[in-house]
């Protein structure tokens, strides 16, 4: 099975099973979000709720390390990165994270997309570019950074991504 046909079966078939109750599959998919902007835009704000879900943990801002010749995703939140003994993905657990992340030199962008971590970081889209940028999705799916494009002529590049992030839990109403 192809990853893309991989996550129309996640979202078509496992999401709406969390979400019974909570919302349809049309809001449940209008919560998932990867965008990219440039460096001096503004990236949206963290959501203030998400209906069924209750915030379990808001991290402070934070900082990965990326370098231009290394091409592997960096799962930036630690309980998702299977290289410190998180991963989450395909685990569809009930819980939704919200990531916001910026580049810490203008002159390099970065690369965003989610992905599932069942053997290493596997994108299940195409990646967005930018200074910065907004993610967003379920525990089917984790977000992954790595580096872009730099106006550097140097191709020993190194940059420092700074994020911060949110995780709900799946609370439902009864």
């Amino acid at each position: 099975m192809s990853l893309k046909n991989l996550r129309l079966v996640i979202y078509f078939v496992l999401i709406p099973g969390l979400l019974v109750g909570a919302q349809n599959q049309a809001n449940a998919d209008s919560l998932v979000k990867n965008i990219a902007v440039p460096y001096k835009k503004s990236v949206p704000a963290f959501p203030k709720s998400v209906k069924n879900y209750k915030l379990q943990k808001r991290a402070s801002v934070s900082s990965v390390r990326v370098f231009q010749w290394e091409k592997k995703w960096t799962v930036p939140i630690p309980q998702f990165d299977p290289t410190q003994n998180g991963g989450a993905s395909m685990s569809c657990q009930p819980f939704y994270w919200v990531l916001r992340w910026r580049s810490n030199d203008s002159n390099i962008s970065i690369q965003a997309t989610r992905g599932i971590t069942d053997s290493g970081f596997a994108p299940t889209e195409r990646y967005l570019e930018g200074g910065a940028g907004y993610e967003s999705g379920f525990g089917c799916e984790v977000p992954g950074l790595r580096f872009g494009k730099t106006s550097y002529k140097d191709e020993n590049n190194l940059v420092d991504i700074n994020f911060e992030y949110e995780i709900w839990t799946y609370n439902p109403k009864i």
